[in-house]
């Protein structure tokens, strides 16, 4: 069974990986041409679907809807959840580095 310096070095090892490669996929990704048409398409597609579901009455179409929705709101929001992870990730790196910078919180006061 691995020892407690195993553990928080294979975890720091996994917070830097996230951190670093959330950041490459923000980086190249926010500067991408390709990727901008294809989020300006992706978003035709969001504003078609939200502007026709009231037309379906089938169960199952609007199922379809639904889950398109959702699946064309993942790619639109993709940049930003790399974003927000790999800031998690640096931040959970920060705490590891620099524990004396980290304060405890203060449940006595509560």
């Amino acid at each position: 069974m691995p020892n407690k310096e195993t553990k928080e070095q294979v975890r720091q090892e996994n917070l830097d990986r996230i951190a670093r490669r959330s950041a490459e996929v923000v980086n190249v990704l926010s500067d991408n041409s390709a990727w901008k048409i294809v989020l300006d398409d992706m978003d035709a597609q969001r504003k078609g679907l939200d502007d026709n579901w009231q037309f379906v009455s089938d169960p199952a179409k609007l199922l379809e809807f639904r889950v398109t929705k959702m699946a064309v709101m993942k790619i639109i929001n993709l940049v930003n959840d790399y974003r927000l992870v790999g800031e998690s990730a640096r931040a959970e790196l920060d705490k590891i580095n620099n524990p004396s910078e980290n304060i405890d919180k203060d449940t006595d006061a509560e």
